[in-house]
């Protein structure tokens, strides 16, 4: 798979809308300038890895996602939580 930068720019803009707030409200979140969020989200200048992580957080799905390498939104669990997870269905089982 090869990275489309659009695809990213899309999804981030589809998910901030979807989060009903601004790009102005989204760019105080991410503790950034309104203008240099633009500048990412019209495609004058390259997402950098730390500010997707950071995007990704605030709009709680995966960079995987915003990366357009899954087309699955949720942020993958841990093993641990999986591992809890499984645990607690045995017990609830095991009644």
């Amino acid at each position: 798979m090869v990275y489309n930068p659009k695809v990213t720019i899309e999804r981030i803009g589809n998910r901030i809308e979807k989060s009903d707030i601004s790009i102005q409200e989204f760019s105080k979140k991410l503790g950034m300038p309104c203008v240099s969020l633009r500048k990412y989200m019209t495609g004058k200048h390259e997402f950098p890895a730390s500010l997707l992580v950071l995007i990704s957080q605030e709009l709680n799905v995966s960079s995987d996602y915003l990366l357009g390498l899954t087309d699955y939104p949720e942020a993958r669990a841990s093993m641990k939580e999986c591992e809890r997870k499984l645990d607690e269905i045995r017990r609830i089982m095991n009644r």
